[in-house]
């Protein structure tokens, strides 16, 4: 019965933002989500590996050292191309690594396959709504290297970390509470934490 009710509340939750934004899924749309998808069912395929404490760490420092690597390429680098380049492996390197990073704590907590995917999507979604929540306070959605300081060399993987621990935190209450509701704040906190830097 709570994984039903989890699931229910993930779907509604998902419609209301999609109403919300007056989104239309195209097919190209629903491709999109059923390559996504593919990720967690290779990561509930192989629980056991995920589950462990070595694997975890070493995801999150494998971001850590791929976003790091990112900035110091974009602060030198002087080719255009090359710089554009760089910016679109951020969706993998930024977002995608620190979802599985935080959906293989999800796992190590034995949670059902219908919580970890719940979870994994909610997880984008919330990226996605942090940014939408930058947009009208004069934020910028857009990331990119702040001019000069010793800031532009750390700001991918600072942004990276949060990914990374904000809704690693969630999980540890997660563990106890069992309820998907807790991480309807996940966006917020987001937010808050990007609003910041």
């Amino acid at each position: 019965m709570r994984d039903k009710l989890n699931l229910l509340i993930f779907f509604i939750a998902a419609l209301l933002i999609a109403l919300g934004l007056r989104f239309t899924p195209t097919i190209s749309f629903a491709g999109l989500v059923l390559l996504l998808a593919v990720v967690p069912a290779l990561m509930l395929r192989f629980r056991d590996f995920f589950s462990r404490e070595a694997v975890i760490a070493g995801i999150f420092v494998l971001g850590l050292a791929l976003n790091a690597l990112i900035g110091v390429a974009l602060a030198y680098t002087k080719s255009m191309e090359f710089g554009m380049s760089l910016l679109s492996l951020l969706p993998l390197t930024l977002v995608l690594t620190a979802n599985v990073f935080a959906t293989s704590l999800v796992i190590r907590i034995d949670a059902s396959g219908k919580e970890v995917f719940a979870f994994y999507f909610w997880f984008l979604i919330s990226v996605g709504l942090a940014f939408l929540f930058l947009l009208p306070t004069g934020g910028s959605a857009e990331i990119s290297p702040r001019g000069a300081g010793w800031f532009r060399f750390v700001e991918f993987p600072i942004l990276y970390s949060e990914l990374a621990l904000i809704p690693s935190a969630f999980c540890l209450v997660f563990q106890r509470v069992r309820t998907f509701l807790f991480f309807s704040p996940f966006p917020l906190f987001l937010d808050m934490s990007w609003s910041s830097l």
